[in-house]
C-alpha cells in the first residue's frame, strides 16, 4: 500500500495508506544524541476524536499543538545535539514552532489542520521531529488496511455527514446564523495573563447591546481568536481562529506563547477587530511562559527599600505565575534552580558580603549584615537564562515627612495660650517602617525664615512630635531631621504662617462650597467661612431670618457649635432650613452670626439688630450680611446636558451616545419629576419663540430623583431607533417638557 498522496478525479487529495495522528503518536527528532522517542500530546483541542480497535477516544492532533506537545516536557527526546556544554549536551527541551506537511483538507473547530504520520515539527532550537506511529492502535488485517483506504480512522463522534466530507477530502463547518449583538466579553477569573499550558481559559459574554436579545440569538453567537508574537507592533495582530454559533461561552484553544484578542460578535460581517475596533466586543490575553518576575528585599517579612547595617536581609523571587495557579497544569511548575549573585559597594570601593541561599527555600536568598552604609545589588538567573536584579541601600534610618495640623496660627500676645495659638508638627514618615524607639527619640527640630540656610546648631525640640506657638507675623519654616537639615521645601518641611485671627469669606453655599444666594423652603444649604488662625476653636453659629417684604425684626432661627479642624481653616456646615409655615406666601431672609468672641477677630462686627452677636462683617453698601432668600414657589431652576467626561453639552452628538441631564430647582425636594421628550419638527423654535404645534412626543420619558439640596441627575442614551425620524435634516433638535415648561434644546446628528 502506497505511502504517497494521490490526487483523485475530483482534485482532492486521498490519503490512502495515510493516518491521522493522535494522542499516544510515538516521535523521534533528528538532533537527538540517543535517540530516544517521545509520546505525542494533544493539547490543543479536546472535540475531535479517533477511535481505537477498542472503541477509546483519543484526540487528533493538529497543527495548532505546539509547543511541547509531549507527555514527558523536559529531556524530551534525551541530549540535544544543538546544545553542547562542556563534554556533554544540554537536556532537550522542544519548543515546536510550526507543522509541515498537514492534512490541509482537514480542519478542526480550532482552526489546525490535521496531522498525519507524514507531517513534521519544527523545532525552535533546529531538531526535525517525525512521527515513529500514529497513536491509532487499529490491529488491522490486510482487508482491514483496504478499508481503511476508503473510510479515515475518524471518531463515531462525528456525523455521517461529516465522515462521509472527510473521506472525500472535504470538510464542513456550520454556516453562520445571525447571533446577538454583543457589547463587552470578560474571561471568567478576570485575568488577562496565563500560563501557555493552561488546559482552559474560558470567556463569556459579559453585556449585549440589546438587554432583550433572544436566548436563541444569544447561542448563535461567533468567536474569533487573534495573534501576535509578544513585543510585536498591534498592527500585527492576524486571524488564526473563528468559531460560529458557538454561544456565550468560548474556551480558548491555544497554548503558543504570545498575544491574543478574542472577540465575540453576532453578525455574518464579523469579526470586526481587524476593520474597526471601536465597534469590537474583544478582550486582550496574554499566554507566557513561567519565569521569574522580580525580586523583593524584605526583612522580617516586611517589604524594604533600604537595611539597617545590622539586619539580615532575604531576598525573594517572584514568579509571573504563583504555584496555586500552576497546580494541574501540564508543563513546568516552577521557575527551576536558580544561580545567585551578589556585590556591595560603598561609592567606588567594594566590600566584602556573605550570602547564602535559603536551604527551607531554594528561591530565596538570605544576605547577611553588611555592617556599615552600602549599595548592595543582587542579580538571579533561572534555568531558562532569565535575569532579574534590584539594588538596595544600607544605612541607618531617617525622616522622610512630616504635617502640621494647621497652616495658619494666631500670633501669642502674651496672655493665655488658646488652641487658636498652637501648631502641632508630627514625623509621619521615616524611609525604614517601623521606626525603632531610639530612632524616634534622635529625631531633631529646628526652623528657619523662606528663603534662607537651616542653622543645624539650633535645635528647639527632639522627639517625633512638638508643639509650638509663634511670637509674630509672617511665615516660617519648620524641619525635622536625624544628621543634618537641608532646608527648602520638601516633604521634611512644613511652612506655618502666623496672623492676626480673622474671618476672610462669610456665605451661604452647596455641598461643594459654591456660594447661592436662593433656596427653597425645607432644602439643605451651608454654612460657608473661611478663617484664618482659627483652626481648632469651636465657635457658635447661629441662624437668623426676617420677612423681605415686612423689613420685620430678625428672629433667631436656630444654631449650632462648630470646631474648625481643616487645617485650611474652613468651614462649610450643613443647614436644614425650616419648612414653610406661613399663612401667606412670602420671602424669607436668612445670615448667620457668630454668638459671642473673647478676642479680637477680624471680619465680624458686633450687631444690635442680632442681640448684640456678631455678624460676619462685609463692606456692603445696602446690605451688612450675604443674605439667602427663601421663596415658596415651586420651579426648576436649571436644567444642563453634559456630554461624556463632564463637557457642558453645546453642539452634537450621536444617536447611541450617553449624556447627563443635572437639575437644579426649588421647593421640589424628594421628588420625582418626569420629563417627555419631544422632537422640534420643523427646527423653528429651537432657540424660542417658535411654534411648537407640529413638535412630535416620543414614548420615552426621563425621571429625574431631586436630592436634599434640591438637585438631580441621571444618565441618558439616545436610542438609535431615533434616526428614523432624521429625514433629509441633517440634524434633529430634541427638547424636554413637564407640564407646559420646556427646557433647552438638545441636537443629535
Amino acid at each position: 500500500m502506497s505511502e504517497e498522496a494521490t490526487i483523485t478525479d475530483s482534485g482532492k487529495p486521498s490519503r490512502s495508506g495515510t493516518y491521522v495522528i493522535c494522542d499516544g503518536a510515538k516521535c523521534k527528532c533528528d538532533k537527538s544524541v540517543s535517540g530516544a522517542q517521545a509520546d505525542f500530546q494533544v493539547l490543543s483541542q479536546s472535540t475531535t476524536y479517533i477511535n481505537d480497535k477498542d472503541g477509546s477516544k483519543k484526540l487528533v492532533g493538529n497543527t495548532m499543538d505546539l509547543g511541547i506537545p509531549f507527555v514527558v516536557k523536559a529531556s524530551t527526546f534525551g541530549q540535544c545535539k544543538l546544545q553542547p556544554t562542556g563534554s556533554s549536551y544540554l537536556p532537550c527541551i522542544p519548543a515546536v514552532v510550526s507543522w509541515s506537511d498537514a492534512y490541509e483538507s482537514v480542519m478542526l473547530d480550532n482552526m489546525g489542520q490535521a496531522l498525519v504520520n507524514d507531517s513534521v515539527g519544527q523545532c525552535a532550537i533546529g531538531g526535525k521531529i517525525e512521527f515513529a506511529s500514529h497513536g491509532q492502535e487499529q490491529g488491522a488485517s490486510q482487508s482491514d488496511a483496504a478499508a481503511a483506504a476508503a473510510q479515515p480512522a475518524m471518531t463515531p463522534m462525528m456525523s455521517e455527514e461529516e465522515v462521509r466530507a472527510l473521506t472525500l477530502g472535504e470538510f464542513m463547518t456550520n454556516e453562520d446564523e445571525r447571533g446577538a449583538s454583543v457589547k463587552s466579553i470578560k474571561t471568567l477569573d478576570g485575568k488577562d495573563k496565563y500560563f501557555y499550558n493552561k488546559l482552559a481559559i474560558p470567556f463569556s459574554v459579559n453585556e449585549y447591546s440589546d438587554s432583550n436579545a433572544s436566548q436563541e440569538s444569544k447561542d448563535a453567537v461567533n468567536w474569533a481568536v487573534f495573534f501576535k508574537e509578544p513585543g510585536a507592533p498591534e498592527s500585527s495582530y492576524k486571524q488564526c481562529g473563528n468559531y460560529s454559533d458557538v454561544g456565550e461561552g468560548f474556551v480558548f484553544p491555544f497554548k503558543i506563547v504570545g498575544d491574543y484578542i478574542i472577540e465575540a460578535y453576532g453578525s455574518p460581517n464579523g469579526p470586526f477587530y481587524l476593520k474597526d475596533k471601536r465597534h469590537s466586543a474583544y478582550k486582550k490575553i496574554e499566554l507566557k511562559d513561567q519565569t521569574i518576575e522580580g525580586l523583593a528585599v524584605t526583612v522580617n517579612g516586611e517589604i524594604r527599600e533600604r537595611v539597617r547595617p545590622t539586619e539580615v536581609a532575604t531576598i525573594k523571587t517572584s514568579a509571573l505565575f504563583p504555584d496555586s495557579e500552576m497546580q494541574n497544569i501540564a508543563g513546568p511548575n516552577t521557575v527551576g534552580k536558580i544561580i545567585w549573585d551578589v556585590d556591595a559597594k560603598k561609592g567606588s570601593r567594594d566590600l566584602p558580603v556573605t550570602f547564602n541561599a535559603n536551604p527551607a527555600n531554594p528561591s530565596e536568598l538570605v544576605v547577611n549584615p553588611i555592617g556599615t552604609s552600602a549599595d548592595v545589588t543582587v542579580r538571579a538567573t533561572s534555568a531558562l537564562g532569565v535575569t532579574k536584579s534590584i539594588t538596595y541601600k544600607v544605612g541607618a534610618n531617617y525622616v522622610t515627612a512630616i504635617d502640621a495640623n494647621k497652616k495658619t496660627v494666631a500670633v501669642w500676645d502674651g496672655g493665655a495660650e488658646k488652641e487658636r495659638h498652637k501648631v502641632t508638627l508630627t514625623v509621619t514618615g521615616f524611609i525604614i517602617e517601623p521606626a525603632l524607639p531610639a530612632e524616634k527619640a534622635a529625631v531633631k527640630w529646628t526652623y528657619f525664615k523662606p528663603g534662607e540656610q537651616p542653622d543645624r546648631t539650633n535645635v528647639i525640640a527632639t522627639e517625633e512630635e512638638t508643639v509650638r506657638k509663634l511670637m509674630k507675623e509672617g511665615p516660617i519654616m519648620y524641619e525635622a531631621f536625624m544628621f543634618s537639615p537641608e532646608g527648602g521645601e520638601k516633604p521634611t518641611t512644613k511652612r506655618v504662617e502666623g496672623v492676626i485671627p480673622q474671618i476672610k469669606k462669610a456665605y451661604w453655599a452647596d455641598s461643594e462650597g459654591n456660594k447661592i444666594s436662593r433656596s427653597g423652603y425645607g432644602h439643605t444649604v451651608y454654612l460657608h467661612v473661611e478663617t484664618l488662625g482659627l483652626t481648632g476653636e469651636k465657635l457658635q453659629f447661629n441662624v437668623w431670618e426676617s420677612d423681605v417684604n415686612t423689613a420685620s425684626d430678625p428672629i433667631k432661627n436656630a444654631g449650632t457649635e462648630i470646631e474648625i479642624t481643616s487645617n485650611e481653616g474652613v468651614i462649610n456646615q450643613e443647614f436644614t432650613l425650616p419648612e414653610y409655615s406661613y399663612l401667606d406666601e412670602r420671602d424669607q431672609e436668612f445670615y448667620f452670626t457668630i454668638e459671642k468672641l473673647d478676642f479680637d477677630l477680624l471680619g465680624t462686627k458686633q450687631d444690635p439688630d442680632s442681640g448684640n452677636e456678631f455678624i460676619l462683617w462685609k463692606d456692603h453698601s445696602s446690605k451688612k450680611v450675604d443674605y439667602l432668600k427663601v421663596t415658596p414657589d415651586k420651579k426648576i431652576t436649571s436644567l444642563k446636558i453634559y456630554e461624556t467626561g463632564g463637557k457642558l453639552h453645546m453642539g452634537r452628538v450621536k444617536y447611541g451616545d450617553t449624556v447627563t441631564i443635572k437639575i437644579t430647582s426649588r421647593n421640589r425636594v424628594d421628588e420625582e419629576i418626569e420629563f417627555e421628550v419631544w422632537k422640534d419638527a420643523a427646527i423653528n423654535n429651537y432657540k424660542g419663540g417658535g411654534n411648537s404645534d407640529d413638535d412630535i412626543k416620543f414614548s420615552e420619558t426621563i425621571k429625574i430623583k431631586v436630592d436634599k439640596e434640591g438637585k438631580g441627575s441621571t444618565d441618558f442614551t439616545i436610542p438609535s431607533g431615533w434616526e428614523a425620524y432624521q429625514g433629509e435634516a441633517e440634524t434633529q433638535f430634541f427638547y424636554l417638557k413637564e407640564g407646559s415648561n420646556e427646557y433647552p434644546r438638545a441636537n443629535f446628528t
